[in-house]
């Protein structure tokens, strides 16, 4: 049984779709109106990072089936696009992590955590607006706040995302750590 199968067909759904709908929501927030130049450069980058993570197996398992279901359902992904006004992503953020710690380990809990950061961080990048000067929003640092322990190495890269998509980016960041 995979560990997804543990979930009700509603948590399931929202466990699922949570990703996907996440980074839609970044993409959309400072969209300019006409420009469609933008939005392929984002789906591209978000269909792109979950064929990366569906394809990590053996690294992180949870965050792969997670990925894989969402591939399996790229029918959905219009719908669920249109499901990404703020106040109700950011409740069903919350949802799908206190469901998800119903089902899952800490680990996958963590696996699960972070594919979402980082597909929704993936397309606050994806179009380049400008450079994170204080590199907030680097994916370690997140993650070393989330975990409670510093990313070895650190990055010297930064986050290119617009001040709308960092704030975004912070209510994930807030609702996810739930």
């Amino acid at each position: 049984m995979s560990d997804l199968e543990k979930f009700t067909p509603e948590e399931r759904l929202l466990v699922i779709s949570l990703p996907y709908r996440a980074a839609m929501w970044v993409s959309n927030i400072d969209d300019n109106k006409g420009s469609t130049v933008d939005d392929k450069i984002e789906r591209k980058a978000i269909e792109g990072t979950i064929k990366r993570f569906a394809a990590a197996s053996e690294k992180i398992p949870v965050a792969a089936a997670v990925m894989q279901d969402i591939l399996s359902q790229k029918g959905r992904w219009n719908e669920w696009g249109l499901m990404t006004d703020e106040e109700p992503l950011l409740y069903d953020a919350t949802k799908a992590v206190l469901a998800a710690k119903k089902h899952f380990t800490e680990a996958e809990l963590n696996q699960y955590r972070e594919a979402i950061w980082r597909l929704s961080v993936s397309v606050a990048q994806a179009y380049g607006e400008h450079v994170d000067p204080d590199n907030e929003m680097h994916v370690n640092n997140f993650f070393g706040k989330l975990l409670g322990s510093k990313p070895k190495g650190g990055s010297k890269n930064t986050e290119n995302i617009s001040p709308k998509e960092k704030d975004a980016l912070k209510k994930l960041k807030s609702a996810l750590q739930t």
